[in-house]
């Protein structure tokens, strides 16, 4: 139950997030990117904390081959916000960097 509340947990933001930001805003993307890369790891842990002792083995390299999706996802969702940070902070280099909008 304790999960099931978690990933219902998870869900509200990043949907919050796509409604509400303007459409100027390259939400979409990398938004569902990430959250999808979050549900993955999520999944990965599930299924190894959940399998039997005789499927433990196979379910750890399940998660592990499969990393390689989530990763990607996490990763690029995280470089599409770095790189629209720094070219915001490159077009005005005296902001501060706690300043520069995340999103153009």
């Amino acid at each position: 139950m304790l999960l099931i509340g978690a990933i219902v947990g998870l869900i509200p933001s990043p949907v919050y997030l796509a409604g509400t930001l303007p459409d100027r805003y390259v939400t979409y993307n990398w938004t569902a990117a990430f959250t999808t890369g979050v549900l993955l790891v999520c999944d990965a842990w599930f299924d190894v904390m959940t399998a039997a002792p005789s499927d433990r083995l196979f379910s750890i390299l399940i998660a592990v081959l499969g990393s390689s999706r989530w990763r990607r996802l996490i990763i690029g969702a995280l470089r599409i916000l770095r790189l629209t940070a720094t070219r915001l902070w490159l077009l005005s280099p005296h902001t501060p960097l706690w300043q520069v909008p995340l999103l153009p």
